[in-house]
């Protein structure tokens, strides 16, 4: 019948959106890959799917984005740190680094991170860190890619400039490691003080709600962060299980339907209201809507 006919057209598309959509995310992420730079940045946050704005299919393609990038030789790195330790704190890395492991155990948008060891300076032994190393052309490619942009909706959208020009402002907060150490200890000793960290993430800390690994802010520069090493799992996955398990128990999912229930109710009111009072005898705009909008 109809309505059997419509189903099985109505599941034919869904399977070719899928198709279409499983092939094009595939495309791009290649092409983000190939430009890098801001446009890694911009995967990530669509990987984090916030508003769901993006189909599963997309941000599972895009999810590599996140600490998964293809990462730039050791030599590369090599050059990076060096460079900083002598510029910046006048010291040879061979000096600084006990064992530094040349397999990056993660990369992304600005730099990738590789295991290493230093020196404890209250112990004496050796400690266990990550150090996090700034790609050297990364800066310039991200003020390349926002000034392009910009010149873009310059003449073409005028009204995205403005939201860019915070985009820049914000993404150009995250070139400078040392600045990002101090605010990193910052956050670990105000944690400290509310009694949700240990001072230390030495032994057994269970009855913390987290731990904050601690910034060798000696070690840190412009490109380079050092930092200890904590085992733990990815916050976005610590995030997912901790809302399922809330889930679990019926209660949260119980609130969460009576706020989005309360939502829909005052929607509803919210619309009435306008109706009565934008659209009391016809259709269309007020002349102040009107006004506004060919303002």
């Amino acid at each position: 019948d109809a309505s059997e006919r419509l189903r099985r057209e109505l599941e034919e598309a869904e399977r070719e959106w899928e198709e279409m959509h499983r092939e094009t995310s595939a495309l791009g992420l290649e092409t983000i890959l190939a430009l890098r730079g801001f446009y890694i940045k911009a995967g990530q946050m669509g990987a984090a799917n916030i508003g769901n704005a993006f189909p599963p299919i997309w941000r599972d393609a895009l999810s590599v984005l996140q600490d998964g990038v293809p990462p730039k030789g050791y030599d590369v790195v090599r050059d990076v740190v060096r460079e900083e330790y002598r510029e910046a704190l006048g010291r040879e890395a061979d000096e600084v680094f006990l064992s530094f492991d040349p397999v990056p155990i993660g990369a992304a948008s600005i730099g990738q991170v590789h295991r290493a060891t230093v020196r404890d300076e209250d112990t004496g032994e050796a400690a266990p860190v990550v150090v996090k190393v700034m790609y050297p052309e990364v800066e310039r490619l991200f003020r390349g890619d926002v000034r392009t942009m910009k010149m873009f909706c310059q003449v073409a959208q005028p009204v995205h400039v403005a939201s860019l020009e915070e985009v820049e402002r914000q993404f150009m907060t995250e070139f400078d490691y040392k600045k990002e150490a101090s605010q990193l200890e910052r956050v670990r000793q105000n944690l400290v003080r509310a009694g949700i960290a240990p001072e230390s993430n030495r032994g057994d800390n269970g009855a913390y709600l987290c731990a904050v690994p601690r910034p060798y802010l000696h070690l840190c520069t412009k490109r380079v962060l050092v930092m200890e090493e904590l085992h733990g799992i990815k916050l976005l996955d610590g995030l997912k299980a901790d809302v399922a398990r809330h889930y679990s128990d019926g209660t949260t999912k119980g609130a969460h339907d009576k706020m989005v229930q309360a939502l829909k109710t005052h929607a509803t009111a919210e619309d009435e209201r306008s109706t009565e009072e934008f659209l009391p005898e016809r259709i269309g705009p007020t002349k102040k809507q009107y006004e506004l909008y060919i303002a």
